[in-house]
Formats: C-alpha cells, sequence, structure tokens
C-alpha cells in the first residue's frame, strides 16, 4: 500500500500517520522531520534549511524531490507525509511511482492556531505534547510525563511562521488536492475530532476503498 497523508500545519497529519503506518506496516516518511534532522547539520546544506523552516518558507522542489525519491526507493509500501505540497512535486512523484490513496485532513484555521501556540516536545525521549488541547497536556507545569525534563516549543511555531504556512498551504496545496480528488483516490476526513475519532473515519474509508478495489479486480 503506497499512500500519502496531507493536511494543514497541526492538523495532525504526523500522529495519524504513525498510526496509519504501525496499523498497516508501512514506511512512515516524514518530510518534517527529515528536514528537521537536515537543519542540525553544520554544513551549507543544513544552515540553508534550517533558515527557511525557522522562516515558515519551503525547501526548493528540486532538493525535496531527490530526498523523496531516495526514500521511496527504499519502500515498497509506504505512508508519505508532508509530500507533495505542489503540483511540479506532483508531477514528480508520478514519474517515479504510483499513488493508492490520499488522506486529507480537513481542519479549520481557528483550531489550528490553537494546536500549533500549544505544541510541545520532549528534548529527551521526543514525545509530543500539547497545553491547549486536554488529552495532549502534561501532567505538571510543562514537564515531560516521562523524563520530568521542560518540554520545548518548536522554532518554526512562531506567529509568523505560521501565517506564511497557512498562506502558502492554501496557494499551493489546495491544488493539489483537487488533483487528487479528481483522480478519484482523495479520502477526506475531518481533523477537528480527537485522534481517536480521526483515525477511525480514516481506517474505515481505507477500507472501504481497498473492498471496492476488489471488486474492480474480480
Amino acid at each position: 500500500m503506497k499512500l500519502i497523508i496531507m493536511g494543514p500545519q497541526a492538523s495532525g497529519k504526523g500522529t495519524q500517520a504513525k498510526k496509519i503506518a504501525k496499523k498497516y506496516k508501512l514506511k512512515h516518511i516524514s518530510m518534517g522531520e527529515i528536514f528537521r534532522e537536515i537543519s542540525r547539520g553544520k554544513d551549507e546544506l543544513g544552515k540553508k534549511v534550517k533558515e527557511l523552516i525557522d522562516n515558515g518558507n519551503m525547501v526548493p522542489d528540486e532538493t525535496t524531490n531527490e530526498i523523496v525519491k531516495k526514500n521511496i526507493s527504499k519502500n515498497k509500501n509506504f505512508i508519505l507525509d508532508g509530500y507533495p505540497r505542489n503540483i511540479e512535486q506532483v508531477k514528480f512523484l508520478n514519474n517515479t511511482t504510483d499513488i493508492d490513496n490520499v488522506i486529507f485532513i480537513n481542519t479549520s484555521h481557528e483550531e489550528i492556531i490553537k494546536r500549533i501556540t500549544g505544541r510541545r516536545k520532549c528534548p529527551e525521549c521526543g514525545k509530543d505534547y500539547n497545553i491547549n488541547v486536554d488529552y495532549l497536556k502534561p501532567g505538571k507545569n510543562e514537564l515531560c510525563d516521562k523524563c520530568k525534563v521542560k518540554l520545548e516549543k518548536r522554532e518554526d511555531d512562531n506567529p509568523t511562521a505560521i501565517r506564511i504556512r497557512l498562506a502558502t498551504f492554501e496557494e499551493k496545496t489546495m491544488p493539489v488536492l483537487d488533483y487528487y480528488r479528481n483522480e478519484g483516490i482523495l479520502i477526506e476526513v475531518n481533523g477537528n475530532f480527537t485522534i481517536e475519532e480521526i483515525f477511525k473515519e480514516i481506517t474505515e474509508k481505507i477500507e472501504k476503498r481497498k473492498k471496492e478495489k476488489k471488486k474492480k479486480n474480480v
């Protein structure tokens, strides 16, 4: 199974991608995580990527495409998280592999801003929290429940970067959703619900698509 998961910043696509990957035994290819890893490097690429991310800008298509191609060539079953973000990337992907379904987590701007401003991460174990979402809050004083260390806020979770990312999503990524909708492989779910409610809706729709595909192939 080859999937793409899409949604605006803080829609929960990363969390859902991990759950989907575990359920269906897929490789989770997170472009955000890959770019953040690169940005921690001290070379010129690392510095350039860090500056782009911190300012809410996109990494150039040429660089992004090569990273994606390298990762998907190693895996027959995967879920792509954070790619493609524009029609040019869609064209590149179409020439690289076939995609079964594209999952879109449709989330309101109000909910997105609430989640982004509350996002926190443990610097030691990497666990994600959110001080604005009841079921994701840490137990005490913004400390990791497990490590008992102060949680950190992502550098790119600042008001200016948030506005740029939302505007970029509307401008560049909505046409991608329209493309996959016209192709008949878009699965749309409500991103304003809880993690488990969203996951339930996603898996139900994936299973429905699998059954429909099976009938066509009989």
